[in-house]
């Protein structure tokens, strides 16, 4: 793939997760944030990791992005019908591995920056990542002799299936992703493969129960 800087994708309503994420988020069918099993009446902080680790997979080019964990952060909101929240999340120790024809660590390095403005609907136990901006945070590519073009945006859409609902750690799996789903990287289809832990830091509250309705 030839050498090419400034790859831009606009337009797409979209998700990343698979970067320092910043979100704001409006429910689907007046879905609930619980604590104990209750509709929150307050707002509540939470943080997020990933210590399975996490991968984007990225068959269009050939690619695979390894991240050994993730940090993060964010609020859920009381909004009365629609409970709306916010949160960060930033893949942490990320390598960039090549598939065919021969599999390995390629050259390349791989940073991925902030992101904002992006809109979460939840409810029956799923999640769908949007960006009311119309693209996620950037991805660069990066070192001499890395044959990829330096910068990508990321698009589209992605859900999320919430495990361990209502339990002191849930976790949003989007393994159940697929590649025909609406997440991008340039203007290619591409998977996230991660199960991000969340877990109650509101004072008083660390280790409850909590989840969506």
């Amino acid at each position: 793939m030839p050498k090419a800087r400034g790859v831009k994708v606009l337009g797409l309503v979209a998700l990343a997760s698979f970067a320092v994420m910043a979100c704001s988020a409006a429910t689907a069918q007046a879905a609930k944030w619980l604590v104990l099993g209750a509709a929150i009446t307050v707002n509540h902080t939470f943080t997020l990791s990933a210590p399975g680790g996490l991968t984007l997979l990225m068959p269009a080019y050939n690619l695979e992005l390894k991240c050994s964990n993730g940090t993060g952060s964010g609020t859920m909101l009381s909004a009365g019908a629609k409970d709306v929240g916010h949160f960060t999340f930033t893949p942490t120790g990320c390598k960039v591995f090549t598939n065919e024809p021969l599999a390995g660590l390629t050259t390349c390095g791989v940073q991925i920056l902030p992101m904002t403005d992006t809109v979460l609907a939840i409810g029956a136990d799923l999640v769908l990542f949007e960006n009311s901006k119309g693209e996620f945070s950037p991805l660069h590519f990066t070192g001499e002799e890395c044959p990829y073009a330096s910068l990508y945006f990321f698009g589209g859409t992605i859900r999320a299936l919430v495990e361990n609902n209502n339990t002191a750690a849930p976790v949003l799996n989007t393994s159940i992703g697929q590649v025909d789903d609406a997440l991008t990287v340039g203007v290619f289809p591409v998977v996230l493969d991660a199960k991000i832990v969340a877990l109650l830091t509101t004072a008083g509250e660390v280790d409850k129960a909590f989840g969506v309705s």
